[in-house]
């Protein structure tokens, strides 16, 4: 009986380390923006920016990073933003025609 116990308490130790370690999710956004203006967006949560993205000279990004969590973002970039949901895995392609005056 006491190897049983002591058993189940390696396993609840176990599973209360392993619960303890930060999950990261792997997502990577890519896309075209036309009529660059800047040569940086970001993607942010509730608590601020979590991602700034770099824009090459021709628009084009292609960026692969970790988040803590899955949930709802915003992908910002000058006076435009959108709200995205990011998961595990996600491939998100964005193609941005700004048109300012």
């Amino acid at each position: 009986m006491k190897k049983h116990i002591r058993f189940l308490g390696v396993v609840l130790l176990m599973l209360f380390i392993t619960g303890l370690t930060d999950a990261q999710i792997h997502v990577t956004l890519a896309g075209k923006i036309s009529n660059v203006k800047a040569n940086t967006a970001s993607v942010k949560d509730q608590s601020g920016v979590v991602k700034v993205i770099t824009i090459h000279d021709d628009g084009s990004f292609n960026e692969s990073f970790e988040l803590s969590r899955a949930g709802l973002y915003s992908f910002v970039y000058s006076r435009e933003s959108t709200e995205i949901y990011l998961s595990e895995g996600f491939n998100l392609n964005i193609e941005l025609n700004l048109l300012y005056r």
